[in-house]
């Protein structure tokens, strides 16, 4: 494992940042995609529960445009941080999430190599 910046890289694939405003909906939180690979992303959400690590969730990506979208991507947690609010009077909790894609069906498949192909930005 490589270290980065003092911390150790558990990640088996590399992630890329995106050019656009692309967004993760699960249930019913919507937050910003922060990093993605072909075997899981990153995001962060206003959240005061958190999502269960090990239990199997889905989420949908979305452009800010409308333009691209992929639904129901299957996840399991793999890493939760509370995020610190720039305001020490902030009420809001921020949690960022990595998370594992599970089983992607060949459509699933096909729209994130494309999608991820068309929106990086550079090495996360």
């Amino acid at each position: 494992m490589a270290s980065i910046h003092g911390k150790v890289e558990r990640r088996e694939h590399q992630r890329f940042r995106l050019k656009k405003n692309i967004f993760v909906v699960v249930t019913d939180k919507v937050g910003p995609l922060l990093d993605i690979s072909s075997h899981g992303l990153s995001f962060s959400v206003d959240a005061d529960e958190q999502f269960a690590s090990g239990e199997t969730l889905s989420l949908d990506i979305f452009g800010e445009d409308s333009a691209f979208s992929i639904k129901n991507i299957p996840f399991q947690v793999a890493s939760e941080v509370v995020v610190t609010p720039k305001s020490p009077f902030s009420l809001v909790i921020r949690r960022r999430y990595g998370v594992q894609f599970g089983e992607l069906n060949d459509l699933q498949k096909s729209q994130l190599e494309y999608f991820i192909q068309h929106t990086r930005a550079g090495n996360a």
